[in-house]
C-alpha cells in the first residue's frame, strides 16, 4: 500500500488545506497532493522522477527550484533529500517568520542557500 492513497492522509491534508494550515512534502511526497487534487493553482515541486505526472496537473510546477513555497505560505515542497535543510528552515520561516529561520540557521554555519551566512 502506498501512503499517498491512504484515506487518513487524504483527510488530514484536506482539513489542513481547508483551514489554511501548512502542508509540507518532500521528494515523492507531493504525489499525495496530486492524488488528492490539492493546491492545483499553487507553485509546487517534487522529485524529478514524478515531475511529468505533476506537470500534467500543476501549471505552476517548478523544476528549477529545489524548495518551493506557495504565495500564501501554506505549502512547502522540495525535490529530494539534498535540500532538506533549506526545506526545514523554510518551514520555520512560514510558521515563525524569516527572522526565526535565520536565528535557527545561524549557529548551523550554513555556507549558502536562502538561510546561509558568511562564514
Amino acid at each position: 500500500t502506498h501512503t499517498h492513497t491512504q484515506p487518513s492522509l487524504a483527510g488530514t491534508m484536506t482539513a489542513q488545506a481547508a483551514h489554511s494550515k501548512l502542508i509540507a512534502a518532500v521528494c515523492a511526497g507531493p504525489k499525495a497532493l496530486l492524488v488528492n487534487k490539492l493546491f492545483k493553482d499553487d507553485a509546487i515541486t517534487s522529485h524529478p522522477g514524478i515531475a511529468d505526472k505533476m506537470k500534467e496537473f500543476y501549471s505552476k510546477y517548478d523544476e528549477h527550484k529545489a524548495v518551493v513555497v506557495n504565495k500564501t505560505k501554506t505549502l512547502v515542497t522540495a525535490q529530494g533529500p539534498g535540500p532538506t535543510l533549506d526545506f526545514a528552515l523554510t518551514i520555520v520561516a512560514c510558521l515563525k517568520g524569516d527572522d526565526a529561520a535565520h536565528k535557527v540557521a545561524k549557529p548551523m554555519r550554513i555556507p549558502h542557500g536562502p538561510f546561509g551566512s558568511q562564514l
